[in-house]
């Protein structure tokens, strides 16, 4: 989905994991993470997306782990349906996994992630 990302405009972001239901967070929550275009030489190479493995990925992409976010079910509809958030392509099966693969290998991903979602 394409979320507002501050002054750069909209990012896209995938859902790379969930619904996921804790105690201490109400209702469904889900794991995003956003897509960002590799300059210079300092990025998470975690997970690099080649052109075109998705209609949005024109350049060298990578997934940009240290932003990565939990968001609730009810965030994200409320978000959609106010048209804040915008749905677009899904990426594929295989790309979802090397983007969940990534999220488990990153040390750039936050420790309540890894702790209360990943473990």
């Amino acid at each position: 989905m394409s979320m507002p990302s501050g002054p750069q405009g909209d990012h896209l972001f995938v859902i790379s994991g969930g619904p996921y239901r804790k105690q201490c967070y109400p209702g469904a929550q889900y794991i995003l993470v956003p897509l960002c275009t590799v300059s210079g030489t300092r990025y998470d190479t975690a997970c690099l997306i080649q052109p075109g493995e998705h209609r949005f990925v024109t350049r060298l992409t990578y997934v940009l782990y240290s932003s990565a976010s939990i968001r609730s079910e009810s965030d994200l509809c409320a978000g959609i349906n106010n048209g804040i958030f915008r749905l677009d392509e899904d990426v594929t099966e295989l790309l979802l996994l090397r983007i969940q693969d990534g999220l488990r290998n990153s040390k750039h991903v936050a420790r309540f992630i890894k702790k209360d979602f990943l473990s």
